[in-house]
């Protein structure tokens, strides 16, 4: 005796039941009726004939169901056309062909606003790829007037948007040791206010202002949302920590109203500590 008894097919359900299982098992199963059609006509009826198919359409258009008597116009077989055509008579078919034409018209419609919106698409990706070569050989040039000035580049680089093997060809071999690791050790905002020792607000203020400001932005995981966070290259935070006492003196000074307008606190860069 087999061990199943296979999965047996019954309208449209499958299933399948071990041997050992049918002591201890007691089912039901109930089947929704199964309706078969072809060309949206059940099983079993007889196709409608021509004198039908006229006394619905006249009847429909009697009833000043338009719409309806066009679908059942749209459904009579190409062998019955004409036959359905003579029995309606030429205001009846006029009619049903203005009803056809308008349905042309609104097929022609759409095709044309798909074609335009193609178009527009196709348009809109060549501009958006012009704007990336041009923001492309914009940052090649900035590359080339930061070294031409004695200046870092890795920073510049590290700082863009573009993926390290994008930017490898452009750069020497140190610039593109100093960028990943100038990317991979970037702090987080929370991780720069637990090495710094300051608040959300201060760090806030100190990166509006310019005296830290973050290097650049990346995408962080957050449970299932994914949001923009800023990231400071770990140089500056740690050159910020000589600078903390002077900012923060600024800061009461400022809230107190006795501070120098024309005064405005160090910033933390690399060319301060040269």
């Amino acid at each position: 005796m087999p061990d199943s008894l296979g999965v047996t097919p019954y309208h449209g359900i499958f299933f399948s039941l071990r041997v050992e299982d049918i002591d201890h098992l007691r089912f039901s199963i109930t089947l929704a009726p199964v309706k078969i059609a072809y060309n949206n006509r059940p099983m079993g009826v007889a196709m409608q004939t021509p004198e039908q198919r006229i006394q619905r359409i006249l009847k429909l258009l009697r009833q000043k169901e338009d719409e309806r008597a066009f679908q059942v116009w749209l459904g009579v077989p190409k062998r019955q056309q004409t036959e359905v055509r003579q029995g309606l008579g030429d205001l009846a078919v006029r009619k049903l062909e203005e009803r056809q034409q308008a349905l042309d018209a609104r097929r022609r419609q759409r095709q044309a606003d798909l074609e335009r919106q193609q178009a527009e698409r196709l348009d809109q990706a060549k501009q958006m790829e012009a704007e990336r070569q041009q923001a492309w050989e914009a940052f090649l040039e900035r590359l080339e007037n930061v070294r031409s000035e004695q200046g870092d580049a890795a920073r510049i680089a590290a700082a863009s948007e573009y993926l390290q093997r994008s930017m490898d060809p452009h750069l020497d071999a140190d610039e593109q040791t100093r960028c990943r690791e100038l990317r991979r050790e970037a702090m987080w905002g929370s991780r720069v206010r637990e090495a710094l020792g300051c608040s959300r607000g201060e760090l806030d203020r100190w990166d509006q202002d310019g005296r830290l400001p973050h290097a650049f932005s990346a995408s962080l995981n957050i449970g299932p949302k994914t949001v923009q966070g800023r990231k400071w290259y770990r140089e500056d935070v740690e050159g910020a920590k000589a600078l903390l006492e002077e900012w923060r003196a600024f800061d009461r000074a400022r809230r107190s109203k006795k501070t120098n307008p024309d005064w405005i606190p160090r910033r933390r860069t690399v060319e301060s500590e040269s």
